[in-house]
């Protein structure tokens, strides 16, 4: 039997009785990874001063804006609560919620671009990255991560065109590969799904 707690400030719910977290944004982004596989499900819900985002499954972000919070169900269906009122997301789509309003309409999240080089584990010589356009794309998002399930992100970097060529890549620590993809920013700031990630080595004698 599920036990469920219910906040009337702003009309949602969490059931105990399984897995469940609770995070409170107060600014910034915050990214919620996929499940494991074979991992038992819970209820993950992320609280700004504008709503509430809740999933089951992981696969989501939270963005707290100037005057508004922005949700992007990148993975799995999700739900968004705002004065009392619930929004229902489907993967691949996102919502606004500005303090005291119900949250906006669903909004389709922009395609990605699709990676063109480096190729999947060829070595960085040089930090050239191009990818093919995105759907309804502003800019991109390129991010690179030291873990292939981009777990453990590393850098991201935001560009307009197509392609990013930076002087300089200063990584944290020294690491033994990287893992590098896109995602495409519409005109309305929504960051769609990112592509799939490709691996990259590092040669010997490069780095910190």
């Amino acid at each position: 039997m599920w036990i469920c707690t219910v906040r009337r400030r702003s009309s949602w719910t969490i059931c105990r009785g399984r897995r469940s977290a609770l995070l409170k944004l107060q600014r910034g982004s915050l990214t919620v990874q996929p499940a494991a596989p074979g991992a038992a499900p819970g209820l993950v819900a992320v609280e700004t001063d504008d709503g509430v985002t809740a999933g089951d499954a992981g696969g989501f972000r939270v963005h707290k804006e100037e005057g508004s919070s922005r949700t992007e169900a990148l993975y799995a269906p999700l739900r968004v609560f705002g004065a009392g009122v619930q929004q229902q997301l489907r993967a691949g789509e996102g919502s606004r919620v500005k303090f005291g309003e119900a949250p906006g309409p669903a909004h389709a999240l922009p395609l990605s671009g699709r990676p063109v080089a480096p190729q999947d584990g060829a070595p960085l010589r040089r930090s050239d990255f191009d990818w093919r356009p995105g759907d309804r794309a502003l800019s991109y998002l390129v991010v690179l991560s030291a873990t292939p399930d981009f777990r453990d992100i590393v850098y991201m970097q935001e560009v307009a065109e197509t392609r990013w060529r930076p002087e300089m890549l200063m990584l944290p620590v020294r690491l033994p590969g990287l893992w590098w993809q896109v995602a495409s920013v519409d005109r309305t700031g929504f960051v769609g799904v990112p592509s799939p990630g490709r691996s990259l080595v590092i040669p010997g004698g490069v780095g910190p």
